[in-house]
């Protein structure tokens, strides 16, 4: 056999020191990677070389730690909540296992190239938690907070506008809850609340029809101006006076409320009504006297209709001078509200005067209810006269007629009494011979007021220029 020469042998030495070296590589690496991943792996980022799967799974604990969502709120503002404060839990959900289940180590060195992996990092977290952290968020402290706002019409310089909503900043908590706990659970980075439909909005808009539907009619119903002419004095409903009937129905509806449009006509008829009331009276003497409450003549608003009519002109948006309806009437609207068309009578003097459009058509001396027997003609007011007459016969006394009859106050009225001789109209007959409480007169001064004075003329009664209502009836007045 032929000896190996001394290089030779220096030669399978080195080569078989060369494989006994890889040999203990070989299973050093194969050792060493059976519970750790191989070198240049790379799992959601993290390099993961020699590192064992409970080592990755905490470095997948520490990626959700460091999770941060971005919560974008109104006017630019920004809050940031962390996996840290939501206290974020790593769930295993075997992903990482089976990356290094399909680790073959007996073949680690064909992966020193390293491999890239993404697993999904689950996590759990606990509601209480996330609520926690959002009740303490910024937007939700009370001084921050700006409460949303309707928009509404108001009346502003002469006219009504819309005033825009207001959309605050004011965030449903519930809705904040759910959005902020979804984006968590599908990792993303930032959240709109707005675009989430956080935000507790306002119930109505400028634009909203319910609001627009209005402006026209309510402008027009303000411009209406109706102006109520009472001689000596004016009642104007004008713009302010309109607006202040304008009321809210809540529920935003503006409309004109016809209570307190009641209430302006009641307090128009309270000033200006004159039935049943005092009246300022210039007797025939020249002396001024005031005729005292009672009586039925006057002015008196009918209140309802009135009201019912002005309604109608406002919705119209009128602008007239009117007249107020009317439940009984008198022949001047002023103040002095007689006029110059009256019958005017002094018991103690027993004189009448009758005037028409301020001229003296008649004076008379009268007779008028028997005081003694308690049938004292009514004085100190003013009547109207009720009825009117001719060729009547008196109920009571079927054997007493006149030719005119105008009662003025019940059964007491105006008439001749041709039955009465001429020299019996004294100053005193009245005292113990009066009548049952008509005003008695001759016939021809009594023809002239008929002549002249018509249904709803004033006829003023009073007892004396210092005692202007005298002893009242103690009998049921009767006709004749």
């Amino acid at each position: 056999m032929k000896k190996l020469s001394k290089n030779s042998i220096i030669i399978i030495v080195i080569v078989l020191a060369a494989i006994a070296i890889l040999t203990a590589v070989y299973f050093i690496g194969k050792n060493n990677y059976k519970d750790k991943f191989f070198s240049g792996t790379t799992i959601n980022g993290w390099d993961c070389s020699g590192e064992t799967v409970e080592e990755v799974k905490d470095n997948l604990q520490d990626e959700v730690e460091q999770y941060t969502l971005s919560v974008i709120e109104r006017d630019g503002k920004t809050e940031e909540i962390t996996g840290k404060e939501l206290g974020l839990i790593y769930e295993d959900n075997g992903e990482v296992d089976e990356l290094f289940a399909s680790q073959d180590s007996s073949l680690w060195f064909m992966n020193l190239g390293g491999k890239e992996y993404t697993v999904e990092t689950a996590f759990k977290f606990d509601d209480n938690d996330l609520m926690k952290i959002i009740n303490k968020m910024e937007c939700f402290k009370e001084e921050n907070i700006v409460e949303p706002q309707d928009a509404y019409i108001a009346y502003q310089d002469g006219a009504y506008v819309v005033v825009p909503e207001v959309e605050g900043n004011k965030l449903d908590k519930d809705k904040v809850f759910e959005a902020i706990k979804n984006a968590v659970k599908e990792s993303k980075e930032s959240i709109n609340l707005e675009e989430a439909g956080a935000y507790v909005q306002p119930a109505k808009r400028s634009t909203d029809e319910s609001i627009t539907g209005q402006i026209d009619q309510l402008n027009l119903m303000i411009n209406a101006s109706l102006t109520y002419d009472f001689v000596d004095s004016q009642w104007v409903c004008n713009k302010d006076v309109i607006a202040g009937c304008i009321t809210d129905d809540g529920t935003g509806t503006l409309s004109l409320n016809r209570d307190l449009l009641y209430q302006w006509v009641s307090d128009m008829a309270y000033e200006t009504d004159t039935f049943g009331l005092s009246h300022p009276f210039k007797t025939s003497y020249g002396v001024e006297i005031t005729l005292e409450q009672g009586g039925d003549y006057g002015w008196c608003i009918d209140k309802d209709a009135t009201t019912d009519a002005l309604y109608q002109y406002i919705a119209a948006g009128q602008q007239a001078v009117v007249q107020p309806e009317y439940l009984y009437t008198a022949m001047d609207r002023s103040k002095y509200d007689i006029g110059d068309t009256y019958v005017e009578v002094c018991i103690e003097d027993q004189t009448l005067w009758c005037y028409y459009e301020g001229e003296l058509i008649t004076t008379t001396p009268v007779i008028t209810g028997n005081e003694a027997q308690g049938f004292n003609t009514p004085s100190g007011s003013v009547w109207a006269i009720d009825g009117k007459k001719a060729d009547w016969t008196f109920t009571h006394f079927p054997d007493s007629h006149s030719d005119f009859w105008m009662p003025f106050n019940g059964e007491c009225g105006l008439h001749d009494a041709t039955w009465r001789p001429i020299e019996t109209y004294t100053k005193t007959e009245f005292k113990t011979n009066g009548s049952h409480g008509c005003v008695n007169m001759p016939y021809e001064p009594m023809e002239k007021i008929f002549e002249y004075m018509e249904i709803g003329y004033p006829v003023v009664v009073y007892y004396s220029l210092d005692q202007i209502a005298g002893p009242g009836p103690t009998q049921d007045l009767i006709a004749g």
